[in-house]
């Protein structure tokens, strides 16, 4: 019953994020929860504790605070990418949640958080105690407002290319990179091609 799968870790000031991905042909899900307090689907089926109870999920969905095993649903392996985000939160007893993907809408972004010269912004906000995921999508050449974030942000590029500048320091990004917007400095993206990213807050 061994399993094989390729495991990438992310170390940050505020947190860790390890990206894992398993094969249905070299033994499906199977990863223990030990630190991990946040998990985003990002392809695939497993099945995890949320709370307790032995739950599936999908991609899409989100898991604050999942306990047990990661497991494969049973006799339903399939080809799976999960995000394991270990950061703080701001809530003193965080309960565990499971937020479905396909019940959180996405929400176009105006203002200084949304998009320039063509560029349009829309973000879905997975929310739960004391932090949120959230899974943005940016489409047109063109450029986001900028934001300085007030705690550090930890995020792995889903699809796409873009720049990102943070303060004074431009870099190049594009999918499965991971990188960390840092508390306190001006940030925004050039968008190079349609993108996608998921993030979330990493107080320390």
């Amino acid at each position: 019953e061994a399993v094989r799968y390729d495991s990438q870790s992310f170390h940050f000031p505020g947190g860790q994020l390890r990206v894992l991905r398993f094969g249905k042909a070299t033994g499906g899900v199977l990863h223990q929860i030990t630190t991990e307090t946040q998990l985003y689907v990002v392809e695939g089926s497993a099945k995890v504790g949320v709370g307790g109870v032995p739950t599936e999920i999908f991609a899409g969905d989100v898991v604050n605070l999942p306990s047990g095993v990661l497991r494969s649903r049973p006799g339903k392996a399939e080809d799976t990418t999960v995000l394991l985000y270990t950061v703080r939160g701001t809530a003193p007893q965080p309960r565990a949640a499971l937020v479905r993907g396909r019940d959180v809408a996405a929400t176009a972004l105006t203002g200084e958080k949304g998009g320039r010269d063509g560029t349009k912004v829309s973000v879905k906000r997975y929310a739960f105690d004391g932090n949120s995921i959230r899974v943005a999508r940016l489409a047109g050449k063109g450029r986001t407002g900028s934001v300085t974030p007030q705690v550090d942000v930890l995020i792995y590029m889903l699809s796409g290319r873009m720049r990102i500048t943070i303060g004074d320091e431009v870099k190049e990004v594009s999918a499965g990179d991971v990188l960390r917007e840092q508390a306190g400095l001006p940030t925004h993206w050039d968008v190079l091609e349609p993108s996608s990213f998921v993030a979330t807050n990493a107080p320390f």
